[in-house]
């Protein structure tokens, strides 16, 4: 089979088409045929040697056809989805004609989408939808805050969120975005500079329910601020960089006086933090079974809820697909396909 190998760490151009073994499954894995992949910064940190650990073949989700279950829960030729589980990290993973999934993290769809909208769902929704409903653990009514709401996985969390009833605050750094956000659902729209604190707390002046922190720990102590008391903020991604101990310093803050720097008390009371990563998807307290994506399917083939494909590239194009994820230009998924 045709794969994509990280021949050497280093950039886009580093990613290169090869022939390879096609895999066989062992029991408790799935042959898939890849129809589709979605490409995830994840796979951006592996490709240049910046993740901890990475299988010969990366790519962390895919759909596509079933081509073999030793188990015998699959038949052959059925659609399925299937995001982490060790994709990409321990076992190879998505960037190829063929891959063998975790049977735990394998999920039987029935759909009519194309391939390429079918492939912007799986691991940013699923991602989404865990990071609101067992993280954050959020109600119908309550106020709900997106830092970094232009990417894919927040535009996702927008959407599913208007879904359950809450009232969306989204950020973004850019003004021509706003648009964007406003036609994927969101109630309020801010510019994420230093009015954020003042700007939100004039409109929650006690503070929102619930935040769901994507830039990361350059603005987590910031989204902790703008927290109610007794309220949640979930940090499920870095898009501000993976930077971490030296940007989150919860209980004592320098500030910078006349006769120099003096240190304070500042752990926002009652506010509870909390971590989500898709990682956990498959294991005993997180089965993908409980993750509703095939009525996330039918709601965006039905129109009703909007897509989030943002790009599609062809399996050949790799390289483009990830210069163009870097370039962090793109509000939504981009998705490879193979013929």
């Amino acid at each position: 089979m045709k794969a994509i190998l990280v021949e050497t760490p280093g950039g886009p151009d580093n990613l290169g088409i090869k022939t390879v073994n096609k895999p066989r499954p062992t029991l408790g894995q799935v042959l898939i045929e890849v129809k589709a992949f979605g490409i995830n910064r994840a796979e951006l940190y592996m490709r240049a040697g910046d993740w901890p650990e990475i299988a010969g073949i990366i790519g962390i989700e895919c759909v596509g056809l079933v081509r073999d279950d030793p188990s015998g829960t699959f038949r052959n030729g059925q659609k399925v989805a299937t995001f982490m589980g060790g994709l990409g990290r321990t076992i190879n993973g998505s960037y190829a004609e063929y891959t063998c999934a975790s049977l735990s993290n394998v999920v039987p769809i029935d759909t009519e989408l194309e391939w390429n909208a079918f492939a912007s769902v799986p691991e940013t929704f699923a991602s989404a939808w865990g990071a609101l409903h067992w993280a954050l653990k959020v109600e119908k009514g309550q106020s709900l805050l997106i830092r970094g709401a232009t990417s894919a996985f927040g535009l996702a969390a927008v959407i599913l969120a208007k879904q359950s009833g809450l009232s969306v605050i989204a950020t973004t750094r850019s003004v021509q975005k706003v648009e964007l956000l406003n036609k994927m659902g969101a109630d309020h729209v801010f510019i994420d500079d230093a009015r954020l604190v003042k700007e939100t707390r004039q409109l929650f002046p006690h503070g929102v329910d619930r935040v769901l922190e994507l830039v990361g720990s350059t603005t987590l102590m910031n989204s902790i601020k703008l927290t109610a008391s007794k309220g949640i903020v979930c940090m499920a991604g870095f898009l501000g960089g993976r930077t971490f101990p030296d940007r989150f310093v919860p209980f004592v803050e320098k500030r910078l006086k006349k006769k120099g720097p003096t240190f304070g008390i500042n752990l926002p009371q009652g506010v509870r933090v909390a971590f989500f990563a898709s990682s956990v998807f498959g294991t005993k307290h997180f089965p993908v079974s409980q993750i509703p994506l095939q009525q996330i399917v039918n709601d965006m083939a039905a129109n009703h809820i909007p897509s989030i494909l943002a790009k599609t590239y062809q399996f050949e194009e790799i390289a483009q697909a990830h210069h163009l994820m870097e370039t962090d230009t793109v509000n939504g998924k981009i998705v490879v396909v193979l013929k």
